[in-house]
């Protein structure tokens, strides 16, 4: 068997395709029998784990927990682990037999368990949790869990599911034991994933005897519907970005450049020595810029060197009017008042593409050579930059 760190994944129609040379194969090769090994994961549990190889879930280089071998003292919180190893292989966790607790049925007991986390990668959970974790009050259930048995007669507090596979199992009588969480108290709350609250509130509503017992919609919480922040910079040579919430940095480059987030941010672009912001890529060039992350979004930070823009510093005001804007041709600029500078016409990576003087109040710029697109207008002055504007090309 190679070594790897990742589990190969082996599909159904591969099995039934060659199941004569596969049967041969499993036989012939012992590398590939099933085989059991004992393994203490991070929580400090010990236990027993039987690899599949493609046994079961179509997945060849699977284990299924089999029995716990002992317990730390003690043991408040166990988080299953994604992959468990034998010293040689990484094994992928998906799924818990029957008789774990097993030697002689139901006698391995965790009295002082609170706390219990399945990984993402299990499937199947399958026994009778409820005759050995007397005081456990807060189960979760990640993301691909679609069968789980009985956690019934449990002080549960809050039940979490990471994923949505569960609730189709639990909105008919199959490949799922009835009550599941008969009896759990009636101020339980059950937490699900963002956007799953009509779905789980179906399989309430249609099962509520049959699964939940006294846990009604009520207890129902969806978890708040979390985003992807992505800041960039356009060359972190240049400079940085980074977004913050609150005052506390939520995402920054080049380290970390994305995070889960929702609600207003703000974002904060920072120079290296001798280099500028020149805006972000969308055309806005305030800095810091609040921004309010409602979906998977991404902001870029533009930056150029000074010799390249022949700026050295960006003020805060732009002490201009443009229109028309949108424009074909002309631009018209009326300043506040008598300038003597030059107007810097950039693209959206930063690049200067035209560059006009100005010696007066009022300036037009011909844009008629220019792409189509999307551009930012600022006044220089001694080195000093204005805000900007973006101007639409059409």
């Amino acid at each position: 068997m190679k070594n790897s760190s990742q589990p190969r994944r082996f599909f159904l129609r591969n099995v039934i395709a060659g199941a004569i040379c596969l049967a041969g194969f499993f036989s012939a090769n012992n590398a590939l029998a099933q085989t059991t090994f004992e393994y203490t994961d991070a929580s400090g549990v010990r236990a027993k784990y039987t690899t599949n190889h493609g046994v079961i879930m179509d997945c060849a280089e699977c284990v299924a927990l089999t029995s716990i071998v002992s317990l730390p003292p003690s043991l408040s919180t166990w988080v299953l682990p994604d992959y468990v190893s034998d010293g040689a292989n990484s094994y992928q966790l998906i799924k818990v037999n029957y008789g774990i607790f097993e030697e002689n049925y139901f006698n391995v007991q965790i009295p002082t368990l609170t706390k219990l986390v399945f990984p993402n990668t299990m499937i199947d959970i399958g026994p009778n949790w409820k005759h050995n974790l007397a005081n456990l009050h807060k189960v979760t259930f990640g993301k691909n869990v679609e069968y789980f048995g009985n956690f019934e007669d449990l002080p549960l507090d809050s039940i979490v599911f990471l994923g949505n596979k569960a609730w189709e199992n639990m909105i008919g009588v199959s490949n799922v034991i009835n009550g599941n969480f008969k009896n759990a108290p009636a101020t339980c709350k059950v937490i699900v994933p963002c956007g799953t609250y009509s779905k789980f509130a179906y399989s309430i509503n249609e099962n509520h005897l049959l699964r939940w017992g006294n846990i009604v919609v009520a207890n129902l919480v969806e978890a708040e519907c979390l985003n992807t922040l992505t800041v960039l910079s356009s060359d972190v040579s240049l400079g940085n970005a980074w977004s913050m919430n609150g005052g506390v940095i939520i995402t920054s480059t080049p380290s970390n450049t994305s995070a889960n987030h929702s609600g207003t941010a703000t974002l904060v672009a920072l120079p290296q020595k001798d280099k500028v912001f020149t805006g972000w890529a969308d055309g806005n060039v305030d800095n810091p810029r609040v921004v309010t992350v409602s979906s998977d979004t991404t902001f870029t930070a533009n930056f150029a060197t000074c010799t390249e823009t022949g700026i050295k510093g960006v003020k805060s005001a732009n002490p201009f009017a443009v229109y028309p804007n949108p424009a074909n041709n002309t631009l018209n600029v009326q300043l506040e008042n008598h300038v003597n500078g030059t107007l810097t016409l950039f693209d959206m990576s930063g690049k200067v593409v035209l560059s006009q003087s100005v010696n007066g109040d009022t300036a037009q710029i011909n844009i008629s050579s220019l792409s189509a697109g999307n551009y930012i207008l600022r006044l220089v002055e001694n080195g000093q930059a204005s805000a900007g504007v973006k101007i639409v090309k059409e």
